[in-house]
């Protein structure tokens, strides 16, 4: 029975951990003004809404595709 109580106790410590380092992240500001949009699928900032994944941000998605790689759309950082 005490063994499960520790267990317990240990899993909740370790909920709560995880917890903390994943609010802290949410918070993080990836891009700067010159480049606000986050394109999170690219981990990247982009200064146009459209990235190629492959280090290239468009202006529009008619733009994007035409270069022939899978876009995504970024967003505006708060």
């Amino acid at each position: 029975m005490k063994k499960k109580k520790v267990l317990i106790g240990l899993g909740v410590v370790l909920a709560l951990a995880l917890c903390v380092i994943s609010c802290g992240k949410l918070s993080t500001k990836h891009c700067s003004d010159a480049k606000p949009y986050y394109c999170k699928d690219a981990k990247a900032c982009c200064s146009y809404r459209y990235n190629d994944n492959h280090g290239t941000c468009w202006e529009t998605m008619d733009g994007c595709r035409s270069s022939g790689y899978a876009c995504t759309t970024c967003h505006l950082e708060d």
